[in-house]
Formats: C-alpha cells, sequence, structure tokens
C-alpha cells in the first residue's frame, strides 16, 4: 500500500471508529441506564467499589464494541509506524537493495518503491 492509501485509510477508519464507537457507547449507556440505576439503589449500603463494579459489568459489552469498532484504527496505526520503521532502515543502510529479504520481510505490505524514493528523498 502506498502511503497516501494508508493516510486516507487511517482516517476513515479515525471517524468511524472513533466517531460510532463513542456513539455506541453513548446508546449502551441510555439502554442500561434504568436497570444500572435500580440495581445500585435498591442495595442496603452504598459504596463506590460496588457501584463501579456494577459500572464496569453492566457497560462492558459497550466498551467491548467501542475496542472493536476500532481495530482497523489500531492497524493502520501500526502500519504508519512499519513505514517509518522501513524508511529509516533504507537511510540507515545506504547499499540496501529492493530485494533484499529484509526488506521483503519487514516491508512486504507497503509499496518499497515508494519507500525507497522518500527515504532517500528525506536522507538528504
Amino acid at each position: 500500500m502506498t502511503h497516501s492509501t494508508i493516510q486516507i485509510l487511517f482516517y476513515i477508519a479515525l471517524v468511524f471508529g472513533l466517531g460510532g464507537g463513542v456513539l455506541i457507547l453513548i446508546w449502551w449507556a441510555k439502554k442500561i441506564w434504568k436497570k444500572y440505576y435500580k440495581s445500585v439503589t435498591n442495595d442496603r449500603v452504598i459504596s463506590i467499589s460496588a457501584v463501579s463494579m456494577k459500572a464496569l459489568i453492566y457497560m462492558f459489552p459497550g466498551v467491548l464494541l467501542f475496542v472493536l469498532m476500532n481495530i482497523p484504527l489500531m492497524y493502520l496505526g501500526s502500519l504508519l509506524k512499519k513505514e517509518d520503521y522501513c524508511k529509516e532502515i533504507i537511510r540507515v543502510n545506504k547499499g540496501i537493495k529492493k530485494d533484499d529479504p529484509f526488506i521483503k520481510e519487514r516491508c512486504n505490505c507497503l509499496d518499497v518503491d515508494e519507500l525507497f524514493e522518500n527515504a532517500l528523498k528525506e536522507g538528504n
């Protein structure tokens, strides 16, 4: 993948992952609020640890959906870091070739021609 493709997908995942995840989290909180409130107020003694544990248990599905919606964002972020790593490897090892086994192993999902071009351009 080229750098611009990764960046476009990253920003799309950022909008849909974070925005949609927050909306789902708010929707889930509204859905379970009455049941949670009734459960907390029916206790004889109200303690912070009990209230927080119940909140964690009740909100767990919403938090899980939030995390699941942001998996593509985390993957694309790791691709951006991998791209920087591969550029740095190319910059440091000036004599490395495009068909080097190290480059094939570590940078196989990225556009190697673009990596070499940008790394040599930024290195000067």
